[in-house]
């Protein structure tokens, strides 16, 4: 069961991890679709068609002496930088290659560095060669602006919209999976956190509530009349000096169970083969029957394979007077007092213990007598 939610966990945490990589690429390859549309074709294109128009259109001009030489020039080196540019960038690359964009402009780019020894006065590009670079350009340029405006064209921009509302739509579903698993998550931590706090709270050979969850217990109990009865085994150091501890573990199990299916979450193991019951809505008269109760479910015969002995407890008694707090510490008074046998192996607690189990001490009577 535990490797199966360990599992179930791993699952969740690759899970988690994939949709985050997943979402952050989609994110990554989405801002690329938009500089595509937006960048590279509404502006490199669009750039490119209209400075090599307006080159072969200022070349006309100047040949017709109606345009200086410097702003061909500056066209010249616009159009040379952005032709540039735009066939080795990256971010041109799917442009070069759409309806063969990139061979066109490449083609034109060639014819422009021709014009290159002609660009460097204005005397040079008086030249007749001018009008065959001129005829040559012609051509260049109608092919660049067929295929530019095919890619500007409508049905191509309805296809890069389409990429982009496709990706879109993956990085929704990524970032819903994401959300998702990051819930999973969240609800998998608050279970292991209030498993571990369970945990905290039991035993963990008998899985009974621990002294921990019996101080709780008694926080959260209001002021109804309760009393809390502390028990302790009967010749149980024997049993694990003699028998082994396995078989004392077993003994403490089988105590543990039958209280548990008796008192159920009202019994609790302190340590060692103690233990302690919560009576809830006790009274006076009737606790005595209920103590009676106790007693006798846990006086039993023990049967093991090395042999079969008589279990039998004693108990320590406190009702709830004043203070929750101190009603451990009295019951637990109590059965040190019961332990010492002289008064039967039933003792309530009274102020009066304090001073009587002070005075056995000093005369010696304590733990040479408890067994």
């Amino acid at each position: 069961m535990l490797r199966r939610q360990d599992l179930l966990l791993g699952a969740i945490v690759t899970l988690f991890l994939a949709s985050s990589i997943t979402s952050l690429w989609l994110e990554r390859r989405h801002e690329q679709l938009v500089d595509n549309v937006y960048r590279n074709a509404q502006w490199n294109v669009t750039q490119m068609l209209l400075r090599s128009q307006r080159l072969l259109f200022e070349l006309r001009l100047f040949k017709q002496g109606a345009l200086s030489f410097d702003a061909v020039a500056r066209s010249y080196d616009i159009l040379w930088n952005q032709l540039d540019v735009f066939l080795v960038g990256k971010e041109t690359a799917d442009m070069r290659q759409r309806y063969g964009m990139g061979e066109r402009l490449q083609a034109l780019f060639v014819e422009i560095k021709e014009l290159e020894p002609m660009m460097e006065s204005a005397a040079r590009l008086q030249q007749p060669a001018l009008a065959v670079h001129l005829a040559r350009l012609q051509p260049l340029v109608e092919e660049v602006n067929r295929v530019g405006s095919r890619i500007l064209s409508s049905h191509e921009q309805e296809r890069s919209v389409s990429d982009i509302r496709e990706n879109l739509r993956w990085l929704q579903w990524c970032q819903f999976i994401l959300l998702l698993a990051g819930s999973l998550l969240v609800l998998a931590l608050i279970r292991a956190n209030i498993g571990n706090r369970r945990l905290a709270r039991l035993d963990p050979l008998t899985r009974l509530g621990n002294r921990r969850a019996l101080h709780e217990r008694l926080a959260e109990h209001g002021g109804e009349p309760c009393a809390l009865v502390v028990l302790d085994l009967k010749r149980f150091k024997q049993v694990n000096d003699l028998m082994g501890y396995q078989v004392g573990d077993r003994l403490l199990c089988q105590v543990a169970g039958m209280l548990a299916q008796r008192y159920g979450e009202h019994a609790f193991r302190l340590g060692g083969d103690e233990f302690a019951v919560l009576l809830v809505q006790a009274s006076p008269p009737l606790l005595e029957a209920q103590c009676e109760q106790l007693g006798q479910l846990i006086s039993f015969d023990f049967a093991c394979r090395e042999g079969v002995f008589r279990v039998e407890c004693r108990l320590g008694i406190a009702f709830l007077h004043r203070d929750h707090a101190t009603l451990l510490d009295e019951a637990i008074l109590a059965l040190n007092r019961a332990k010492l046998g002289d008064l039967g192996e039933r003792v309530h607690y009274h102020p009066a213990l304090h001073e009587e189990l002070r005075t056995l001490l000093d005369e010696g009577a304590g733990p040479d007598r408890v067994h």
